[in-house]
């Protein structure tokens, strides 16, 4: 049977993957702030503080902590980039449905601008503006280069989509 995907189906679960990737950029840094608090307040406390391996152990997860939600975030947005592209590759879409593909990218593109711009809202706050500048990675794919890896994305599984018109090898 010569079945053809429906395009319509993935497309909502890309909409909640930028969506789910924005979220957990806007917990990730508040999460960080109040870890560092706690562990400042651990450090203080006398039964704890006084004992130099745990002064250590603690230096070493709160160092450790801003790089892994950095790079967590990081991994979620380019495993959200690279399931498009693997979608693109390995679904079997009907020609016709690059239209589709055009409007959606648009709107994409539109959501992934505001997304942009509510995350500078949110790390352009005095209280996190400190602990947002330790997130580099964040930082530089959910400001102004989201819309641009969106689109350059999207481009990319259009043509993939398109390159595979008129193969009749299996996928």
């Amino acid at each position: 049977m010569n079945k053809k995907a429906n395009l319509g189906e993935f497309l909502p679960y890309m909409l909640v993957g930028l969506v789910i990737t924005l979220i957990f950029a806007i917990v990730a840094i508040p999460m960080a702030e109040v870890g560092d608090q706690i562990f400042d307040s651990l450090k203080e406390t006398d039964n704890l503080g006084s004992q130099n391996n745990t002064v250590n152990s603690i230096n070493t997860v709160q160092g450790l902590m801003t790089i892994a939600f950095d790079q967590v975030v990081t991994f979620i947005l380019v495993g959200f980039l690279l399931g498009i592209i693997v979608l693109a590759i390995f679904t079997d879409f009907h020609p016709v449905t690059v239209a589709m593909m055009v409007i959606f990218l648009i709107i994409m593109v539109i959501v992934a601008a505001l997304f942009s711009n509510v995350y500078d809202d949110f790390t352009s706050d005095d209280s996190i503006n400190s602990k947002a500048s330790e997130f580099t990675f964040t930082s530089a794919l959910m400001g102004y280069t989201l819309p641009i890896l969106v689109v350059v994305v999207f481009i990319v599984a259009i043509v993939i989509v398109l390159g595979k018109r008129g193969s009749t090898a299996p996928v």
